[in-house]
Parts: structure tokens; C-alpha cells; sequence
């Protein structure tokens, strides 16, 4: 009898969930880039604590549009882009394309900015372009000599390093702010549509949901009977896209807001880390 119910006990039940979730992590990973803390950081830097529950609207339109997206493909084998390749033509193709050239280097660009100014925030010995161009040698490397598992077993190690990091400084530095006195400060600041419209845009990623379905077929989820796996899948990672955004808020709201200091672009980075 002990056997049975320790099998449907929460920690059995978390544990099973665990060892379900995968592309999940890797969308949770991956989804929080640039773009989305430096609105996050800004928009908190500005407006406090007011603008944390923009993370989690976004974190949850997000998974509407995944889980649509993913749906489409369990049931027809196929995914977005390929669907669109099929049904609409070259038109879309060739407009998307342009989108997808001009994206790719816009974000990228971007994110080797961020990472560099992180990392240089860290190491100040290396410059910022240094750090930029050893963060993109790494991720060529992990593209090019590793599959898509080793893939997503590293980024299950970075989930739980920007959990501890992230939302363990937000508890450190606010522990009533990150347990729910984020959201009943909730409010639509006078002038912070923009701000809000960018948190919202940004948290999750953007390009980013149409990687999911590649991934969901490297795991070989196919057919309808794994709707259920994808959404518990999707669920845990925008749970976590969530907390990941609301930390960034309450940190800027505590450490920059709180002292009157406004930030735009990548300097976020440097003044929450001072």
C-alpha cells in the first residue's frame, strides 16, 4: 500500500512531470533573451512594480499561441512554416524570409551585445566584444558538434542556473514583491502602453515559438495523443518565462526605480549589476 501511494504522492507526480518536460525548458531558455529583459528592466525601472504583471499576461499569450501552433502540427505532421509553404504559397515564403534576414540580425546582434555586457560585468578584463564573440563561438560549437539532446540537457542546466540566480535574487531582494505584492500592485501606469506592449511582446520570444515544433519532433511527440505531454511541456516553461520576468521587474523596481534612476537599451544591464 506504501508503494501505491508514494506513486501518487505530489513528489512522485512532480518527478514524472519533470521527466516529461524538454522542449519546454529548452523554449524557457532560450525565449528569455535580449529583447524581453531590457523592456522588462526598463519598463520596471519606470514604473515599479506596477507594469510585473505585463510578464505574466505575455508569459500566457505566449502559451495560447505555442499550444496552437503545436496542436496544428500533432494533428497534420506538419509544421507552421511548413504548412504555410503548402497552403499559401511563395508570397508568404518569400515575405517571411525577408522578415526572418532582417530579425536575425537585428536579435542577434543583440544578443551578443547582451551577452557580452554580462559577461563583462562579471569579468571585467575582457572587453564587451571580446565576451561577445567567445558567447558566439561557444553556441556555433554547440550547434555544430552536438545533437539536439545534448542541446536540451545543457539548457535544462541553465534553467536551473537563471532560477537560482534570477528569481533567488528577486526573493533576496524582495520576498514579499516576488510572492504576490508584485501583482496586487498591478496597474496600467499614465504613458506605459508602450512599455507594457513591449513587456508583453517580448517575454517568451518571438521567432522562437516556431522552434518548439522542430523540437517536439526531435522528442518524435506525434499524433494527437501527445497534446497532453505539450501542453504540461508548454505549461512549466511559461511558468518559468513568467517568474523570469517578473524577477527582472521587481529587481529593476527595487534597484533602480526605488532610487529614481531610468534606464533604456542594454545599460539595464550595467545598472542592475552595479
Amino acid at each position: 500500500m506504501s508503494g501505491v501511494s508514494d506513486q501518487q504522492g505530489p513528489l512522485f507526480r512532480l518527478t514524472a512531470t519533470m521527466a516529461i518536460v524538454g522542449p519546454g525548458l529548452a523554449i524557457a531558455a532560450t525565449g528569455v533573451g535580449a529583447g524581453d529583459l531590457v523592456a522588462a528592466a526598463a519598463a520596471g525601472s519606470r514604473y515599479g512594480l506596477a507594469v510585473a504583471w505585463a510578464a505574466l499576461a505575455g508569459a500566457a499569450l505566449k502559451f495560447i499561441l505555442n499550444e496552437g501552433l503545436a496542436r496544428w502540427q500533432l494533428a497534420t505532421g506538419t509544421t507552421l512554416l511548413e504548412g504555410w509553404s503548402r497552403h499559401l504559397g511563395r508570397p508568404v515564403q518569400y515575405l517571411f524570409l525577408a522578415y526572418l534576414i532582417v530579425w536575425s540580425f537585428v536579435v542577434g546582434g543583440a544578443l551578443i551585445s547582451a551577452c557580452g555586457m554580462a559577461a563583462h560585468s562579471l569579468v571585467p578584463a575582457c572587453s564587451v566584444g571580446t565576451w561577445g564573440i567567445v558567447h558566439s563561438l561557444a553556441a556555433a560549437a554547440l550547434v555544430l558538434a552536438s545533437g539536439y539532446r545534448t542541446f536540451e540537457n545543457l539548457m535544462k542546466w541553465f534553467i536551473a542556473v537563471m532560477f537560482v540566480a534570477l528569481v533567488g535574487s528577486a526573493l533576496w531582494a524582495a520576498p514579499y514583491d516576488v510572492s504576490g505584492g508584485a501583482l496586487a500592485s498591478a496597474a496600467v501606469p499614465r504613458g506605459g502602453i508602450g512599455y507594457l506592449l513591449g513587456v508583453i511582446g517580448g517575454v517568451g520570444g518571438s521567432v522562437t515559438l516556431l522552434s518548439y515544433g522542430y523540437w517536439i519532433r526531435e522528442r518524435r511527440w506525434e499524433g494527437l495523443e501527445r497534446l497532453r505531454t505539450v501542453r504540461t511541456d508548454l505549461g512549466v516553461a511559461y511558468l518559468l518565462t513568467a517568474l523570469f520576468g517578473m524577477a527582472v521587474i521587481v529587481l529593476a523596481a527595487r534597484s533602480l526605480h526605488a532610487r529614481g534612476v531610468v534606464v533604456a537599451g542594454n545599460e539595464a544591464v550595467t545598472h542592475m549589476a552595479a
